[in-house]
Parts: C-alpha cells; sequence; structure tokens
C-alpha cells in the first residue's frame, strides 16, 4: 500500500472500539497484532477502556475492606482523655473522615486510573524510544496502540484480584515477587520490594506479547525486539518503583505500596 493510498485511508471513517480483538489478542496476538498494524489510525482506547472499567470495579469491591482496615487500625493519642472536647471531637472525626468514602474510594480509584492512564503513554514512549534507539523507524501511534492492546493480560489479572477479594474479604498485600521482602524494611530494600511488586505471570505474558507486537511493525531481528521490550520495561519499572519509594517516604507509610501501581 503506498503513502498516497494510507493517507486516503486515514481520511476515511474508522471504527474506533474493537472489542472482536479482546480474547484474540490473549490466544492468537500475532494475527491480532497484525490488525492492529494495519489501522491507519490509533486504536488503543478499548483496551485502556477495558482496564479503566475493571479498575473501577476493583476500587468499589475493596472500599468496604479499606474502611473497615482503617477503622480497626485507628489509635487515639496518648492520654487522650485529658484532651479539652473539642480536640477530642476533631480527631474522632478525622479518623472518621480516613474511613469515609473519600479516602477509600474516590483517592484509590482516582490514583489507579491516573496510574494507568500514565504508565500506559509513557512506556509507549519509552518503548518508541528505545525502538529507534535499535534501528527502527516506526512512528509513535504504532508504539501505543502495541503497549494498550498488550497489556489486555492486566485485565485477566484485575478480574482475578476481584474474585480473590470478594471470597477472602481481604486486600492483596503482596503482589507479584513483593512477598519476598519483610513489609517493615526500608531504603534500596523497600524499592527492590516495589519494584519486584510488579513482576507477576501478567507483567510477563505483557512483555511477551510487547514483543510479538514490536516484530509485527518494528522490522528488527527476535534480539533486538526483545533487546528494546525489556528496556523499555525495565526502565518503567525502575521509574514505578521510584515514585513508590519517594511515595512512602513522604507519607511515612513504611512500605504502604501507592495506589498508582499498574
Amino acid at each position: 500500500m503506498t503513502e498516497e493510498e494510507l493517507d486516503d485511508l486515514e481520511l476515511l471513517p474508522q471504527k474506533k472500539l474493537h472489542f472482536e480483538w479482546l480474547l484474540p489478542v490473549l490466544f492468537r496476538p500475532r494475527s491480532t497484532f497484525e490488525k492492529v498494524v494495519k489501522q491507519p489510525n490509533s486504536v488503543w482506547l478499548t483496551p485502556m477502556l477495558v482496564l479503566s472499567i475493571l479498575l473501577v470495579i476493583l476500587a468499589l469491591v475493596s472500599s468496604p475492606i479499606r474502611a473497615m482496615n482503617s477503622q480497626m487500625g485507628a489509635e487515639l493519642p496518648p492520654d487522650f482523655d485529658y484532651y479539652p472536647p473539642e480536640q477530642q471531637q476533631a480527631i474522632i472525626e478525622g479518623q472518621q473522615s480516613m474511613s469515609g468514602p473519600v479516602f477509600t474510594l474516590v483517592f484509590p480509584l482516582l490514583g489507579s486510573l491516573a496510574g494507568l492512564w500514565i504508565v500506559w503513554l509513557v512506556l509507549g514512549s519509552i518503548l518508541h524510544l528505545t525502538l529507534t534507539f535499535f534501528g527502527s523507524r516506526s512512528r509513535t501511534k504504532s508504539a501505543l496502540n502495541i503497549t494498550a492492546w498488550a497489556s489486555t493480560p492486566f485485565a485477566i489479572r484485575y478480574l482475578v484480584q476481584i474474585v480473590a477479594i470478594l471470597v477472602t474479604r481481604q486486600l492483596i498485600d503482596n503482589p507479584g515477587l513483593s512477598g519476598f521482602f519483610a513489609a517493615d524494611m526500608g531504603g534500596f530494600r523497600l524499592f527492590l520490594s516495589l519494584f519486584f511488586g510488579l513482576v507477576d505471570i501478567y507483567a510477563i505474558w505483557h512483555v511477551i506479547l510487547l514483543v510479538l507486537g514490536v516484530k509485527t511493525f518494528a522490522n528488527l531481528t527476535s534480539a533486538k525486539a526483545w533487546a528494546s521490550v525489556l528496556l523499555a520495561v525495565v526502565v518503567m519499572f525502575l521509574i514505578q518503583a521510584s515514585f513508590g519509594l519517594l511515595g512512602s517516604k513522604l507519607g511515612n507509610s513504611g512500605g504502604t505500596r501507592p495506589f498508582f501501581f499498574f
């Protein structure tokens, strides 16, 4: 197809949502990515929309448990009985607000949604840079499309988490490989915990799909495709773990995992 034909094709009305690709991208990724690459316009909306909806559901089922944990963990300060009545009331109201929907639903949901979209945009941009470094002349649009569709395994992760929370009535505190690290650690070991907390079977599945997607449009050898994807993902993980460490320090929360981890 010539460049003029591509330009004419981009002027035609294009289908924006492709729900019919959601299952095939997991089980027949090569043929699905070929369809994604052939699209003249951006087609990242469908997987990002599905992931966003699942994050909303995950936040809804997690909110009551967060509220209960907040109430159980609330402690009155020493000598509370000697405080003036106005100060006692302010402390009690403050603790109650921490278990309210703003802190147990709204803030976690906004953080998760912002993290989802920011990580997709940053990872797609980094992937484009690494592909360029290894000799590809692909467009940023292709990298963003492939990054979005290669993120579909995270929908499975969210579904598993939703079911697990509904069944166990407990939040998932140690995702990925972070369970190998103590929860009360700090410094570099906390950074490692946050970094490896991003590594699980769904992240590995995501990497494999990224490589398959890159090979459909980047015109690179398998070795360069793997190198570009792994470099982009590791850099993204380092950025996320760094922000997680910063958030833990600012919040003085020990090993509390930030909401925006994707």
